[in-house]
């Protein structure tokens, strides 16, 4: 009979081998199996990008890692997304067909501007929403300044990696399944759309925008009175509010182009860029407008996919000075407003022929009466000096 401790001795070394088998059993599961992966790819409406391609067959063959636990084989959008720090790869995975979980895009929707009209208010809201994500800061202006306006090829991969992962918040996003929106409100965007209409569509052709158009004349000098009261800079630092906007306003009539004209241009590159489906157009009178905000802001979010209603918050007023500064208007001679609504007028009618033909508005005449509006209330409030006491929309 085998003595007493040379049987422990024996049970123990049988226990250390079984334990050192599934030890390796478990590196070469972790390590060293081929898991081929079979993924059709498909440019389609389903996935949010415009016009069908030819079905696509993909083999990929990776080596299986707790990345592979992570994302089973119907979630390859997020797999591919969780590794990606440039936009052609934001551009590849969406590509991929199947989503699994994932209700959104990302990124899903830009607000690109345009400035001075109530977009830092529409981003506030927007990011209280519960369905969205939001971003590190509204205007990062990325794919503006970042990328010298020459997306995807002049932006540098620093630049890339923070916007992706810092500000938009790629990874919070993966862990949400893709089930939270996410956004960046950079309204510099817009006005060039000569130049990133065309690229963007190339490089992020799901994406939705917003933008918001406000009565040209209010917003060139709200424009103005921002460079005065905060840079302490820009015409207003010399000349009165009417020279200004005749002269050195972005309604001023220089030559045409992207960031010298009013709307109707940049509209008309956005609009022939992008699917009309993927814009939606804000009139600023609308959405600012008590009694008409909330219609207007479930308008945005069903079109932009999201629970109508919530937050129940009111837009609220962010970086607006009409209120604080000259509440009671600006004093303008009657004939220099008159010589401002001629100057504006053919763009107006350019920018709502666009819209019409694109089916953005029902009628052309219901969106320019809110704006008649304003500048008949402002003509109204001339003395019999000739002197009118202009409010802006």
């Amino acid at each position: 009979m085998q003595p007493v401790n040379y049987r422990k001795r024996k049970r123990r070394q049988a226990a250390g081998l079984l334990l050192l088998v599934i030890l390796l059993l478990g590196i070469w599961r972790f390590g060293n199996t081929r898991a081929v992966y079979s993924y059709t790819i498909s440019q389609d409406t389903s996935s949010g990008i415009h016009g069908a391609g030819d079905l696509l067959e993909r083999d990929i063959t990776t080596t299986t890692t707790l990345t592979d636990l992570r994302f089973p084989p119907e979630t390859p959008f997020l797999k591919a997304l969780s590794s990606c720090d440039t936009l052609e790869c934001l551009r590849d995975a969406h590509q991929l067909r199947h989503r699994g979980r994932a209700k959104y895009n990302f990124p899903h929707f830009l607000i690109i501007g345009f400035q001075k009209t109530a977009t830092t208010s529409l981003y506030g809201h927007l990011a209280e929403h519960p369905q969205v994500l939001k971003p590190s800061g509204k205007e990062p202006e990325f794919l503006s300044f970042g990328c010298r306006y020459r997306p995807p090829a002049d932006c540098p991969l620093h630049a890339s990696q923070r916007y992706i992962n810092t500000t938009l918040r790629l990874q919070e996003f993966i862990e949400a399944e893709g089930r939270l929106s996410t956004f960046e409100a950079s309204t510099h965007i817009v006005r060039a759309g000569d130049y990133l209409a065309p690229a963007m569509y190339e490089i992020l052709p799901w994406l939705k925008l917003v933008i918001s158009l406000r009565e040209p004349i209010s917003r060139a000098a709200s424009m103005l009175i921002h460079l005065k009261d905060l840079n302490k800079q820009g015409c207003l630092m010399m000349k009165n509010l009417g020279e200004c906007l005749l002269t050195e306003s972005q309604i001023h009539g220089a030559p045409s182009g992207a960031r010298t004209t009013n709307y109707s241009f940049p509209m008309t590159t956005w609009l022939d860029a992008y699917p009309a489906e993927q814009i939606h157009v804000i009139q600023y009178e609308e959405l600012t407008e008590e009694d008409r905000q909330a219609p207007e802001l479930d308008r945005l979010k069903t079109f932009l996919g999201l629970k109508t209603g919530v937050p129940q918050s009111p837009l609220g007023v962010h970086n607006s000075r009409k209120y604080k500064i000259r509440p009671q208007g600006w004093k303008m001679p009657k004939q220099q407003y008159l010589d401002l609504i001629e100057m504006v007028r053919p763009d107006v009618d350019a920018l709502l022929a666009v819209l019409h033909k694109y089916g953005k508005i029902k009628s052309k005449d219901t969106w320019l009466d809110r704006w008649k509006q304003v500048w008949d209330d402002n003509l109204k409030s001339c003395n019999e000096d000739d002197v009118c006491s202009i409010l802006l929309s």
